[in-house]
C-alpha cells in the first residue's frame, strides 16, 4: 500500500510564471522559519536582465557573481520541506495534475488546505473563512520540495557569493526585524 504526504481530490496545479527560475543543478534552498513567517532563498538559474538589475540594485548587494531569490512568506499556516527529490517526483500526489520539478506552482482547490481547515474545526473559535485566503504554493528543487500554505509573499533578489555571506543576514532580518526582537 502506497502512502503520500496528503491525499488529493479536486486539486488543480498551475505553474506560476514571472518568478525567478529554479536551477536544475543545485539551487541550494535555505529556509528560516518561526511561528509567524517563513523566509526561503535559492540560487537563481539564468537570471533575466530584469532580475540581474534588481539584484544589483539591492541596498545590501555585493559584487558576488550569484543571484539569489529571497521569498518572505507572511500569514503562514503550514509548510513542508524535504522529500520528494527530482528522481522521486512521480511519487508526489500532485504530479498527476501537472506538478514537475524545477518549477513554482500554485495549487487550486487544495486538499491540504481542506485538511487543515477540517483539523481546525474542533477549535471553539473556528470559522471556515479563516482558510479562504490561504494559497498552496509548491517549489520543486533538485534534492527537495518545498510546500507552503501562506496568505502572501514578497520577493527580494540580491547578488552574493556562493557562501551567502550577505543573504543570511538579510533572511534573518526579514524573519524577525531587529525592532521586533523580544
Amino acid at each position: 500500500m502506497g502512502t503520500t504526504i496528503y491525499s488529493i481530490k479536486d486539486d488543480t496545479v498551475v505553474q506560476i510564471t514571472g518568478l525567478p527560475r529554479i536551477t536544475p543543478g543545485a539551487p541550494d534552498p535555505l529556509i528560516f522559519a518561526d511561528e509567524r513567517k517563513v523566509v526561503m532563498s535559492y540560487w537563481v538559474a539564468q537570471p533575466t536582465a530584469i532580475e540581474l538589475a534588481k539584484a544589483r540594485s539591492h541596498p545590501d548587494r555585493t559584487d558576488g557573481p550569484d543571484v539569489y531569490a529571497i521569498f518572505c512568506f507572511r500569514g503562514v499556516h503550514s509548510h513542508m520541506f524535504g522529500y520528494p527529490n527530482e528522481e522521486a517526483y512521480d511519487g508526489h500526489p500532485l504530479t498527476s495534475r501537472g506538478l514537475r520539478p524545477f518549477g513554482i506552482y500554485e495549487v487550486g482547490k487544495s486538499s491540504w488546505i481542506a485538511r487543515m481547515e477540517h483539523m481546525n474545526s474542533v477549535h471553539p473559535a473556528h470559522t471556515k473563512d479563516m482558510f479562504d485566503s490561504l494559497r498552496h504554493l509548491v517549489f520543486g528543487f533538485h534534492d527537495s520540495t518545498f510546500e507552503i500554505l501562506t496568505r502572501e509573499f514578497d520577493l527580494d533578489l540580491m547578488n552574493d557569493h556562493s557562501n551567502r555571506i550577505n543573504v543570511f543576514p538579510r533572511m534573518r532580518e526579514l524573519l524577525r526585524p531587529l525592532n521586533e526582537e523580544m
